[in-house]
């Protein structure tokens, strides 16, 4: 944990980028505008695809002890971007007898729910069947780039997922190079993976030690890290990494002693969450501390346009029209 000074920049830029995360978790309740109008979550634990995948995927199939069904429609909601808007698409699927448990999923039926996505697509538009901003989501569809292999081959890969999930001895870095190996999973889809599968199995997709890192957390924590990038990065150096979102990460415990309204936002949502007492879904809840690399990643994605936001449009609601591109209104 870096020691940090009072110098205007970088102890200011780090308690502005933890407030926002406490006021992010406090949502509508929030004297923050920006965080009662938008849903920015605080916690991964609190955003709307990852609540679904907890809720709906991961806690079902696994009362059932299929870890291999938990595996493949996690994959499935990445490859529709969170599930499409409002996870409706997985949906669609899922009523149309397309998501099915792995074991009844064969070539045949990924080849008929590629069709029917791209007829879906042909009648309703991409953006009302996909959701999310990567480019990755945005070519699923294009046989130059991704088209159906990419179904294919992630299916072929569940067992050897699962099996590492099951046997536990497996490192969480492990477990990420395991993932990027698949075809077509970078460092975003492996992200996802690991948040939806640390309810399934935590002590190998562990959130709390690693978490794969892409571009967008990686520019707002250099933000963040602005007048402080020395000192945090020797930090990291000593850590043996120099991923500028851990040496963010390492930062947690100083600003939960600094700022009272972290503290008892991550306090609040654990003693409050629904789900807290229910052993297949609390895993996030139930621990110490509430918030981890996942939940620091996610946020630093956030941090850059809500910065631009704020800057923009002070402390008044932004018009209508104004959404930044991965962002969803209340």
């Amino acid at each position: 944990m870096p020691v940090l000074d009072s110098s205007p920049t970088g102890p200011a830029r780090l308690l502005d980028f933890w407030r926002f995360v406490a006021n992010a978790l406090l949502g509508a309740r929030s004297d923050d505008v920006l965080c009662r109008i938008f849903q920015l979550g605080g916690s991964v634990d609190l955003i709307g695809d990852v609540a679904f995948t907890r809720d709906e995927i991961i806690a079902p199939f696994l009362q059932c002890n299929d870890l291999h069904s938990a595996v493949w429609h996690c994959f499935l909601i990445i490859w529709l971007g969170a599930g499409g808007p409002q996870q409706q698409t997985y949906c669609w699927l899922r009523d149309m007898d397309l998501a099915l448990p792995y074991v009844d999923t064969d070539a045949k039926v990924l080849h008929n729910l590629y069709v029917r996505v791209e007829q879906r697509v042909q009648q309703l538009g991409a953006s009302a069947v996909f959701h999310g901003d990567s480019r990755a989501v945005r070519f699923r569809l294009d046989a130059q780039q991704q088209g159906e292999r990419v179904l294919h081959d992630w299916h072929a890969a569940v067992p050897g997922i699962a099996r590492v999930l099951e046997d536990g001895v497996h490192s969480p870095q492990e477990f990420d190079r395991m993932l990027q190996s698949v075809y077509f999973v970078g460092e975003l889809t492996a992200k996802e993976a690991f948040v939806y599968l640390y309810y399934a199995r935590p002590q190998v997709a562990d959130t709390t030690r690693h978490v794969p890192v892409g571009d967008g957390a990686r520019l707002g924590a250099r933000l963040v890290m602005s007048g402080e990038h020395n000192r945090l990065h020797r930090a990291s150096a000593v850590s043996g990494t120099d991923c500028p979102v851990a040496a963010v990460a390492r930062t947690r415990d100083w600003a939960l002693r600094s700022l009272t309204l972290l503290r008892e936002a991550c306090w609040d949502y654990q003693r409050a969450a629904p789900h807290r007492c229910d052993p297949v879904r609390n895993a996030r809840v139930a621990r110490q501390e509430l918030l981890d690399l996942a939940d620091v990643e996610v946020m630093l994605c956030y941090y850059g346009n809500y910065s631009k936001m704020r800057a923009r449009f002070g402390g008044a609601a932004p018009p209508l029209s104004i959404c930044p591109r991965g962002w969803t209104r209340r």
